[in-house]
């Protein structure tokens, strides 16, 4: 293998992991984007959320 074939490795999985590193992130931020919770696959969880942020604000 050539040095541009380790790049290429290299690059690829910088890209992977950061797309699973943001995914661990942000998993219960699931609702902010959506329209509508009632298709949400995270419904419910929004409030909880909104709840626990205005406790902690206190």
């Amino acid at each position: 293998m050539k040095l541009i074939d380790y790049v290429i490795i290299a690059i690829v999985a910088a890209i992977v992991i950061s797309v699973i590193w943001y995914l661990v992130k942000n998993r219960k931020k699931g609702c902010s984007s959506c329209g509508s919770c009632s298709a949400c696959p995270y419904s419910g969880q929004c409030e909880d959320e909104k709840k626990d942020k205005k406790q902690e604000n206190k």
